[in-house]
């Protein structure tokens, strides 16, 4: 069973679900709402229709802190773009603050959900 939140942002009204599987192939959910195998990947960022966006994050990656982390930027990406194009906002390249604020905010989210995760799993 994945470990699932959710990660909101007032300023741009939205929330973001956030998961971190043991092994992608083995959640009957991804398998449901998602064509093909993404197994092997190291994480999927996907909308369906009247949900949330979710990123989804394989665990085991966090114990690569360099790697994980390369792949959380990755992932912001996707995210903040995603907003943009869900709000219509257009990237302004020579003002881009407010496209560093969103990616920054998700980048120390995603690693604050991490570290909750991680404490979840050494407990047991």
């Amino acid at each position: 069973m994945a470990y699932k939140t959710r990660i909101k942002n007032k300023t741009y009204g939205l929330s973001v679900k956030i998961c971190i599987s043991e092994d992608f192939s083995k959640e009957e959910y991804l398998k449901e709402s998602l064509e093909g195998d993404y197994s092997d990947c190291n994480a999927i960022t996907f909308k369906i229709e009247g949900q949330p966006l979710e990123v989804w994050f394989s665990a085991k990656n966090i114990k690569y802190p360099a790697f994980f982390a390369s792949v959380v930027a990755h992932e912001c990406v996707h995210v903040v773009n995603r907003v943009y194009i869900d709000r219509g906002i257009e990237l302004d390249k020579h003002n881009d603050e407010p496209q560093a604020y969103l990616l920054s905010f998700f980048v120390e989210q995603i690693h604050r959900h991490v570290e909750k995760y991680k404490k979840r799993k050494t407990k047991k």
